[in-house]
């Protein structure tokens, strides 16, 4: 299995595009965690319309600031 992480503020306009590419790629077998750092958008919604019911992508969103370091880090830390 793969493990996809990808982290995002204020990208409502992007994300879908984001992980519909992920989505149309030919392997399959994979998780996808994407992280919310605090968006001031729409971006957690418009992620969760692309998302739909694939189980295969995980969305978290951040209590505090984390930057991108700090995404990356809570993801290892909490998904294991």
């Amino acid at each position: 299995m793969i493990v996809i992480v990808t982290t995002l503020y204020n990208a409502e306009k992007y994300i879908g595009k984001c992980i519909d590419s992920i989505k149309c790629q030919t392997h399959e077998d994979f998780k996808c965690y994407i992280t919310d750092d605090l968006s001031t958008d729409d971006s957690i919604q418009a992620a969760k319309q692309t998302i739909g019911r694939d189980d295969r992508f995980i969305l978290l969103k951040n209590n505090c600031k984390a930057y991108q370091p700090g995404n990356y880090d809570y993801v290892t830390r909490n998904n294991k």
